[in-house]
């Protein structure tokens, strides 16, 4: 069959115009070839679509020939042709002919070497990220980085290529589906939040950002950062052997190293780095050199630089809502004795707050005795977007976290839940 030599061409299947020359390892969406063309013998990386009834990875396979097509992005494939444009005719099998890189993933590249220097891992981070900044430039957001996606050019950890753009998201092309709000997009090298099923943020480049702090973290310790936040609360760099692996790697500029994924690594997406350009900086920060001779005044600056991160600020202002919850509640525990007339005396013990969890014990007594009428252990949590009051471990009260409101509601709670207990304690 006679086909077409555009790049967006109407041949029914890639094998009519090109011969395998190696098969490659493909992915979910694909599988993958190094091709010639028949015509003049150009050779490509070829990726056919693996499921050619599935009508959402067809159309998946032309928004990712139109974002090569439409953006040409440095340090992306180029796209030498495609029939993807033909995705609702099942007649088709849409393919994708791309510039075939000379290179390791970087998989392959990091699986052969023991350790990896601060300084080539910053390197190879710098590279993706000039990448990313100008695929977001351009309204593009690839949400797949991982090191199988991710060619450095003849071995050079400098000059890498990112490939497989086929969960990217742009607006420049009508390809008859969106990504649902119950779909997860993304990949297990790092689960995101924003892009799990149910999230509505699925298509902000905060996600591109934080997967490129996972390839850093992932050069550096040779394992996949998996999750943000395990069941223990822990980010990335502060599970297992990371910490141990990244002092080795990182020495003197481990401070600044860590201060990076802090930021990069918060489980809320209004909390990261908040552009590549961001990034860039707190990489180039990594990348200066250490000044030997301190001085009271760059001594200043490092521990403010150590305070001053997202993860620091999140847990102190955890720490600052819980002591305000515990002194609203011992609050109003003072009320209600003096609306007793100070025939009861108020005690309190054992107070003890955290960044997780505000806990403090009152007890009340009959004056000039030392038998307890009531005790009551009350805590303050942070669930979800609420705080709640517990009190002896019943939920009495919630409130926004954003917004915290001790008001009307929150007195009445509290006060009718205490009123009860000391009538039945009295009787």
């Amino acid at each position: 069959m006679e086909c077409d030599a555009d790049i967006w061409n109407d041949c029914p299947s890639w094998k009519n115009r090109w011969e395998v020359l190696q098969p490659l390892q493909g992915g979910a969406q694909g599988n993958a070839y190094k091709v010639r063309r028949k015509s003049d013998d150009r050779i490509a990386f070829l990726k056919s679509v693996k499921a050619p009834t599935h009508p959402e990875r067809r159309a998946r396979f032309f928004r990712e020939a139109s974002a090569y097509e439409s953006f040409n992005v440095a340090g992306a494939p180029t796209l030498i042709e495609s029939n993807a444009h033909r995705h609702k005719d099942f007649s088709f099998h849409p393919y994708i002919a791309t510039t075939f890189i000379e290179g390791p993933t970087l998989r392959k590249w990091r699986e052969e070497k023991s350790e990896v220097e601060l300084e080539t891992a910053l390197a190879l981070t710098m590279s993706l990220l000039n990448i990313l900044r100008d695929c977001h430039a351009v309204g593009l957001i690839h949400r797949d980085v991982k090191p199988d996606n991710i060619i450095l050019v003849q071995g050079a950890p400098d000059n890498v290529v990112l490939l497989d753009f086929g969960l990217n998201y742009h607006e420049h092309v009508d390809a008859d589906f969106q990504t649902e709000h119950w779909q997860e997009v993304g990949n297990r090298f790092l689960r995101l939040p924003e892009l799990s099923a149910g999230s509505y943020l699925k298509q902000d480049p905060r996600s591109d950002i934080t997967f490129c702090a996972g390839i850093l973290f992932y050069v550096l310790t040779g394992d996949h950062p998996a999750v943000l936040e395990d069941a223990e609360g822990r980010l990335p760099h502060q599970r297992g052997e990371a910490p141990s692996r990244l002092l080795k790697a990182s020495g003197a500029r481990l401070r600044r190293l860590l201060s990076l994924f802090d930021n990069a690594f918060e489980p809320k997406i209004a909390n990261r780095l908040s552009s590549v350009e961001v990034m860039r900086d707190a990489v180039m920060t990594i990348m200066a050199p250490e000044d030997p001779i301190g001085s009271p005044e760059n001594d200043l600056i490092a521990i403010r630089t150590v305070m001053n991160t997202q993860s620091e600020r999140r847990r102190l202002e955890s720490i600052n809502r819980f002591e305000c919850a515990i002194q609203e509640v011992w609050t109003l525990y003072k009320e209600v004795q003096n609306e007793l007339e100070g025939t009861l005396a108020l005690s309190q013990t054992g107070m003890h707050i955290t960044s997780e969890f505000g806990r403090n014990t009152l007890f009340w007594s009959r004056r000039g005795s030392s038998d307890r009428v009531l005790s009551t252990t009350y805590e303050v949590l942070e669930a979800g977007d609420e705080i709640i009051i517990r009190m002896s471990t019943e939920s009495v009260y919630r409130t926004p976290l954003a917004e915290p409101s001790y008001e009307t509601p929150f007195r009445d709670a509290v006060r009718s839940w205490l009123l009860a207990r000391l009538n039945s304690a009295l009787r």
